[in-house]
């Protein structure tokens, strides 16, 4: 990844994962032209378990990698769970940790149904 890509700020993510929840477009969210360029690129190109854990250089960071990761997806099929295993293994996330992300992510997801 670009070196946009690694100067991209958590309060950035934040927003653009606001936005993708939200189910809005960029007209009525005022998108810029970088940032709908990085949101783009997102959706052709996802990145890989190896990609995201890469980027994730702290714990924090990676904490904040898994909570995205599980809040965008509700791991009822076996494929969804493996993603979520992998991914927390890659991130080298505490089972703790992951544990406590895990019932946030569920506890959101059951409001939002």
């Amino acid at each position: 990844m670009g070196t946009f890509c690694r100067c991209w700020t958590s309060a950035s993510t934040r927003r653009l994962l606001r936005v993708a929840g939200s189910g809005g477009c960029n007209r009525s969210l005022n998108l810029n032209a970088e940032e709908q360029l990085f949101l783009t690129h997102l959706i052709m190109r996802p990145s890989t378990i190896e990609e995201l854990a890469a980027e994730a250089t702290t714990p924090e960071l990676g904490a904040e990698v898994y909570a995205a990761a599980r809040l965008a997806i509700d791991p009822d099929a076996a494929a969804e769970r493996d993603f979520l295993d992998r991914l927390a293994a890659a991130l080298k996330l505490d089972s703790g940790l992951r544990a406590h992300l895990d019932a946030i992510g569920g506890s959101t997801q059951s409001h939002a149904a």
